[in-house]
């Protein structure tokens, strides 16, 4: 009888070792996939897909038919606190053949014209840019500018149909 009582006490505190060698196992992992998570996500920082320093075209229509003018709407990212703004779009009668991976400055772009930018306040209350672009053209081609610290940067370029009402 007392064999039997120490094997029962004995298959009981294995029952408990295994029970805490998976619980601590468990434990573990979860702290890993924690610090896993932290660390290979940027440390907590979320990615919005927008450059850190650049342009974000916020508004640029297809098409400006009827108009004489049509609105160019973005932001800057990453404009170092007190710093002088440069901005602009330029814009002209067909794609500039600038390299601009390169980042040009403006006069070596081949656009002929620029509108230089207002600054307005979005519904959100965030601060953007906007300008006024004449639609003299069958087709503009727009390109949002920006010198941001010191460096130039661009946008993508646009296509702006002048429509059928010339």
């Amino acid at each position: 009888m007392g064999s039997e009582k120490s094997e029962k006490k004995s298959e009981g505190k294995k029952k408990k070792n295994i029970f805490l060698i998976i619980g601590l196992s468990i434990v573990g992992l979860v702290l890993l996939v924690i610090l896993i998570l932290f660390f290979a996500g940027g440390q907590g920082k979320i990615d919005d897909g927008l450059p850190e320093t650049g342009i974000v075209a916020i508004d640029v229509p297809y098409s400006a038919e009827g108009k004489e003018e049509f609105t160019v709407q973005w932001i800057l990212r990453g404009v170092e606190k007190d710093s002088a703004v440069v901005s602009g779009v330029y814009f002209g009668m067909a794609p500039s053949q600038a390299d601009f991976s390169m980042s040009p400055p403006p006069d070596q772009t081949g656009y002929e014209s620029m509108v230089a930018y207002n600054e307005i306040t979005l519904e959100n209350g965030m601060k953007a840019m906007e300008a006024n672009v004449p639609n003299i053209y069958d087709v503009n081609y727009v390109r949002i500018y920006a010198k941001i610290n010191g460096k130039d940067y661009w946008s993508n370029e646009f296509m702006v149909l002048h429509g059928e009402n010339k």
